[in-house]
């Protein structure tokens, strides 16, 4: 039996509003101790891609 993945939903107005100004505030060391800002830039322009994360410990093992 396959089951198809939900199809994606881009974020409302609210929501991209809501990750940028916490990315933010986490990018300046304001939030939890699991939250982080994850950094990658991208192949082939260069730009910097960030989102906010959380580190999560379960059992010893580290989850994103």
């Amino acid at each position: 039996m396959t089951s198809t993945p939900p199809a994606f939903r881009e974020p409302t107005a609210v929501e991209k509003i809501f990750n940028r100004v916490f990315g933010f505030l986490v990018g300046l060391g304001l939030g939890f101790s699991y939250n982080y800002l994850l950094e990658v830039r991208g192949r082939k322009s260069g730009k910097l891609f960030s989102t906010p994360i959380n580190l999560l410990q379960l059992n010893g093992k580290k989850y994103l």
